[in-house]
């Protein structure tokens, strides 16, 4: 299959770093290990029958942590960020795929849940992102899987900005050291075309309600059957 649009991740430091994967590569262990039925066909399917649920899960880019760091209290309102002792000193600094400080003025407290620690850090991203004119990207947290911390999520014009983009992101509270492993998905990136839209709202019609009846006659796999289209993301 010849494919009509690429997305192109490149770094200067290539050789030393993980690199971004194919969100496919990555679906949850908890998803993987699920049964279809659970419940037995009478009550019908899990959450993995569910092929909206499969889409989210499968479709875009992952950029991975690179290099794995402890995370630790030093008190109930600060932690700490620890990497493997034998790096040498700032070696992930040194690659641009440290953890750094973030102004924490540059955000109203309202943006923390009441689970979070009141304390922004920043990802240092080595990756630039180069999509066709007209494309940007969506920088979102990884979709249905839990996770201690929590990116700002954005959009950027990769068809333009030729330049790494950093992460600020947030720590969610916790009572014991965590560790965040090399390879561990942090940001779901979606390339999407820019386009303007306007809303429109209407009442549900006989119309549309009879299309809803006729669709759902069957008992399983009626979207999957007659209206999901396949994405591709390599």
């Amino acid at each position: 299959m010849l494919f009509s649009k690429k997305i192109k991740f490149y770094s200067e430091h290539f050789s030393l770093i993980e690199k971004p994967i194919p969100s496919k590569k990555r679906v949850p262990n908890w998803y993987k290990s699920m049964q279809n039925f659970p419940g037995g066909k009478e009550k019908g399917g899990s959450v993995k029958r569910c092929i909206p649920f499969l889409d989210v899960l499968t479709s875009g880019y992952y950029l991975v942590n690179n290099f794995a760091f402890l995370c630790y209290k030093k008190s109930d309102d600060t932690i700490a960020i620890e990497y493997n002792q034998n790096l040498k000193e700032n070696q992930a600094i040194l690659v641009d795929s440290g953890i750094s400080d973030h102004g924490y003025w540059q955000i109203n407290e309202e943006f923390f849940n009441e689970e979070e620690i009141k304390i922004l850090l920043k990802i240092n991203n080595p990756w630039s992102i180069q999509t066709p004119k007209g494309y940007s990207c969506m920088f979102l947290n990884p979709p249905n899987s839990p996770s201690k911390i929590r990116i700002a999520e954005g959009i950027v014009d990769t068809d333009v900005y030729k330049f790494p983009v950093n992460f600020p992101f947030i720590v969610k509270k916790f009572d014991k050291d965590f560790i965040v492993e090399a390879g561990q998905p942090l940001v779901w990136v979606i390339p999407f075309k820019r386009e303007d839209w306007k809303m429109e709202v209407y009442d549900y019609n006989q119309h549309t309600n009879e299309e809803h009846v006729s669709m759902f006659r069957y008992y399983l796999d009626n979207y999957k059957n007659l209206l999901w289209k396949r994405k591709r993301y390599d």
